[in-house]
This record gives C-alpha cells, structure tokens and sequence, in this order.
C-alpha cells in the first residue's frame, strides 16, 4: 500500500493532439495530470480530487496562518512554504492580493468568516455537500449597546480613509496607515467566531491610539477606525457591549465549511462563461496569454486544480478562452479563474511542478491545499543518472536509481525542473539556452537533486 500510496502511473503516456498526456497517483483519491500542448506551446498541470475519499480534505490556507504579519513580506507566503508548513499533499495559489497583502475576496475555512466578498467577483465554496460556484455579497455590521447598527467597511484588511474595520484574531494585526485613527480592543465570548451568517458578541476592553498597525492578542479582535468614523469609536466605553452580524446572499452559505475567491467565471452548467467585463476584467487580462490557475467541478463532484505555465519559450500560457476549453476537457461542469501571472504555483509532496513565470515563487496571500496521508520515506538514497555537463539543445531521458545501479520504475517517480531545461513526468529532459538545470525528483517519500551545467554548442 506505501508504494502505491507513493506514486503510480495510472495511465500511461498518451498521444493526444500535437502533445502527450501523463497520469500519476499522488495518494489515494488524489492524482496528478500533466499535458503537454506543443501546437500552443503550453503545459498544463491538473490534480484531481475525488470527493468523499478519506482521509482527503480539501482546505482554503490563510499565507503563514493569518492575514498579517510583521515581516517584509506582510503576510504572504510561497506556494512551497506553505506546503512544507501544513504538511498538505498539494498545494496551489489561490485568490488575488493587494500590496496589503490580504486576500481581495471572499475567504472562509472550517465556517468562519475571514475576508469579505470583492463585488461581483467568482467563489468557490465547499463542504460535506459538495463545491460549488457563484457570487456572494455580504454585509457586516457591529452596533453598540444602546446605539444605531453601523456597517462595516471592511474584515481583516487594511483599514481605509474614513473607514471602521474589524479585525479577528486570524488576522494577526490591525492595520490602519491613516492619520486621526483609533483602535478599540474587544474581548468576544469565549471561542464566538463570525460566520458568514452569524453572529459574534463582544465587550469593550480598552481603546488605544496605536501606529499603523497593532498586533492582536490571544482571544482578543480590534476594531480600528479613521477620519470621518473615528468619533463613533471614540464614543465606546469599556464594558459595552457590541454585536457584530453578517449576512450573506447570493448563495446559501448555511452549510459551507470552505470558500475561496477568485474571477471570472469560466465554465457555469457546462458551458463556457465570457463575461470578463461583469467582474471586472479587461481585454488584455482575459484574451493575453498568461500563466493560468483555476478551480473546478468534475460531473461526479470531484475537484480540480489547474495551472498553466507562461510567458516562457515551452509554455506561452493561456487566454480566458483557452482556459476554460481546459477546464471543459478535463470533464468540468463548473469553473472559475483564480490569481494567475507569476503567482501561478502547484507543489505536489514539496516539489514544484510547474514553473514559475518570474523563475522564482511569488509569495502570495492564500490557497488551497490537499491534506492526505504522506508517502512513507525509504531510507535508502537514491542518484538522478544525468550528465554533469549537456549542450545547449540536447534531449535526453533520465533515470532514478539506487547505489547499487538498480534503476526505479519512472511510475515511481514525479519530476520537476527549473533553469535552463525543462522535463515531462516520462523523464524526458530538454535542455534550452546556456546556464544551469535544476532537476528534481521525488520518490519514494524523498526528494532527490541533480543540477546539470548547460553549455553552448561549438
């Protein structure tokens, strides 16, 4: 079972049209597809999901476990960290971020509310009945004890000109960069989180004029306001209670467990979706080619994650069109674009399949992964069979294998490469242009590196 759990070959390298197809088994339930296109030129890698196949989860992931942080990176995270973190089995981009750093869209995971809708903009959202897909509007408002509702402008982001925005313990900090702000501390009940139509309850602990930002104690949320709402944040008292509602329409949300957001829509009832403007996209980001990431509904519930790789010599990428005849051929009923461009990112058990358009990960603010049962590690090492040196051109075939020279079945083993070369999941290696190949296998529970020195032909 560990070697199958490992990973398979399920179907063998397929010839399809001006291209080739590989299938591998990355755990129970949850398989790996890469296509290779060379009419476009595009590579395309899908995993797909089966429903109801323990131990699989499927999960939305906050960058470094909350919305904020300290560091440079203001809460972000790479596709690989985040994998090496939670341990998941794959791991991909997810929703588009400002400079903030905080997820623009709807975000929820195990039912709470962590990040609000962006008008009109493509969800996901999924639980014990299935995924599905749509729009969603929410509003959240907070009313003090004895006072009118106000609404809320905003949940766990950064808070704007003359704006009240509540921030949750996930969020990590409150953040508020404009002048005349305030910050009140709250103390909810005991373990209340907001739902997408719920309610939380809280008292006022103590209001503070912090600097741009204030980290969030254990158990506490904060409400920070500036400008024109700063005189109703002043007006609150310590021991006053307030109540924060939400409510959402568009779609029912009374069941969701999990929700991410992305945009457009690319595929609704089986039919391809071309009304980019509507969510707010223009010409150049829908029929351009780029690198691609995408969510999808197979016929039988089960879920896929795309991404294509571009702006590279292999792989020019994909216009919305094109994307969504993607998603169509893999059997989807239901689609939607997620965050693309050099955000675009799948790891699989560590390894980075695809390749970054930017050559190195962009760290981004959220995405999905795929919590599974890992492959047991061998403790035997195991030798990529490459050239140190090949010339510029060169193709060749590549092999894992054991001290002793026995060479392992290719169904074995996922391949990745970056640099100055690029290899199917057959093995296959293309060198390209002068420089360096970082070529990388996993087998057996472990990764194993070769860098191979590209030379020019004489």
């Amino acid at each position: 079972m560990n070697r199958l759990i490992t990973l398979l070959l399920i179907a063998h390298a397929a010839s399809v049209a001006a291209g080739q197809t590989w299938e591998k088994l990355i755990a129970p339930g949850v398989t790996y597809r890469m296509e290779l296109d060379s009419g476009a030129p595009r590579m395309i890698h899908a995993v797909r999901v089966l429903p109801d196949m323990h131990p699989v989860s499927t999960l939305p992931e906050l960058a470094q476990g909350r919305v904020f942080a300290t560091d440079p990176t203001k809460g972000r995270e790479t596709v690989s960290r985040m994998a090496a973190r939670t341990g998941a089995v794959v791991t991909i981009n997810a929703d588009f971020f400002p400079f903030s750093g905080d997820p623009v869209g709807l975000m929820i995971r195990d039912s709470e509310l962590i990040s609000l809708p962006f008008k009109n903009r493509s969800v996901a959202v999924w639980g014990k009945q299935g995924i599905s897909f749509g729009s969603v509007e929410t509003k959240a408002t907070i009313t003090a004890e004895g006072g009118d509702e106000l609404v809320l402008n905003g949940l766990n982001q950064e808070c704007g000109i003359n704006e009240i925005t509540l921030f949750t313990e996930v969020s990590g900090q409150a953040m508020c960069k404009h002048p005349n702000r305030l910050y009140a501390v709250l103390k909810p009940r005991e373990n209340a989180r907001l739902t997408a139509n719920g309610q939380l309850d809280a008292v006022v602990d103590f209001l503070l004029e912090g600097t741009e930002s204030v980290p969030i104690q254990p158990g506490n949320i904060l409400l920070a306001a500036n400008g024109t709402k700063t005189p109703w944040l002043a007006s609150l008292r310590p021991g006053q209670r307030l109540t924060v509602r939400a409510r959402s329409v568009g779609m029912d949300l009374g069941k969701v467990e999990h929700a991410i957001a992305g945009g457009p829509t690319l595929v609704r009832d089986g039919k391809p979706v071309t009304d980019w403007s509507f969510q707010g996209f223009g010409d150049s980001f829908a029929n351009r080619r780029h690198p691609r990431t995408a969510i999808g509904r197979g016929p039988n519930g089960e879920i896929w994650l795309v991404a294509v790789d571009g702006r590279q010599k292999l792989s020019d990428g994909a216009t919305l069109g094109e994307l969504a005849t993607i998603m169509l051929n893999l059997g989807c009923t239901d689609a939607i674009n997620l965050d693309g461009g050099g955000s675009t990112t799948l790891n699989l058990l560590g390894l980075t399949v695809n390749r970054p358009s930017e050559q190195t990960e962009r760290a981004v603010a959220n995405g999905i992964v795929v919590m599974s049962t890992l492959p047991a590690v061998e403790d035997s090492p195991f030798v990529i069979a490459a050239p140190e040196q090949v010339v510029s051109g060169d193709v060749m075939t590549l092999e894992v294998r054991r001290p002793d020279g026995v060479v392992l079945q290719n169904s074995e083993v996922l391949w990745a490469a970056l640099g100055k070369g690029w290899i199917d999941q057959g093995g296959r290696l293309r060198s390209s242009d002068p420089g360096t190949i970082v070529v990388q296998a996993f087998v057996r529970g472990q990764v194993v590196t070769k860098q191979i020195e590209v030379v020019a032909k004489r």
